[in-house]
């Protein structure tokens, strides 16, 4: 195996690690410092979802704006009976979409500079903790940092138009201010 993909799987292991540990916080502690105040929100509606009571975030009236896929998404951790170790799951897809992101950023920083360049470009991403604590936030961030990763790839390399066409549905049905990059 050559020594750059080892260096980029010991990143992505490493960060990962770090999410994990974080993600698997007491409740407190992740309302506190990680989980924003908009993510119960997300979570009592995806929860509502999951109960077959359509969206909602109070069981009653229905929620008139949102960011539909990461519902969608985060609403299979919600038929799970423990509201926090459903908090815990959907922090962990989170987790799943940031290794994601940061193999993303590693590909299209390789497209522009060396190894070690990219390499580093990865680890930084990796560790920082302001991105850490974005995308471990609860929010539909998780989702719309990769998809938008994947547009520029896609835009630095051999431009396909249905690529294209999907990722940027895919990035308005996951953050609906993405339609602006849409009209770009």
């Amino acid at each position: 195996m050559k020594k750059e993909i080892l260096f980029l799987l010991v990143i992505l292991i490493l960060s990962a690690a770090v999410r994990i540990y974080i993600s698997f916080q007491s409740p407190a502690m992740l309302a506190e410092k990680i989980v924003q105040d908009d993510s119960y929100y997300y979570f009592s509606e995806a929860k509502s979802l999951a109960s077959g009571n359509g969206i909602t975030s109070n069981g009653v009236d229905a929620t008139n704006g949102f960011q539909p896929l990461w519902r969608f998404m985060i609403a299979p951790a919600f038929l799970i009976k423990n509201l926090d170790l459903s908090v815990n799951f959907v922090l962990l897809l989170a987790t799943l979409l940031d290794l994601i992101s940061t193999t993303l950023i590693y590909k299209i920083a390789r497209k522009f500079l060396s190894e070690k360049f990219s390499l580093l470009a990865a680890a930084l991403y990796g560790f920082n903790f302001f991105i850490i604590a974005q995308t471990l936030s609860g929010l539909d961030v998780a989702l719309a940092v990769p998809l938008l990763l994947a547009i520029f790839l896609e835009f630095s390399g051999k431009k396909k138009p249905i690529h294209l066409g999907i990722l940027t549905g895919l990035l308005v049905l996951a953050r609906l201010d993405g339609i602006f990059l849409a009209i770009l």
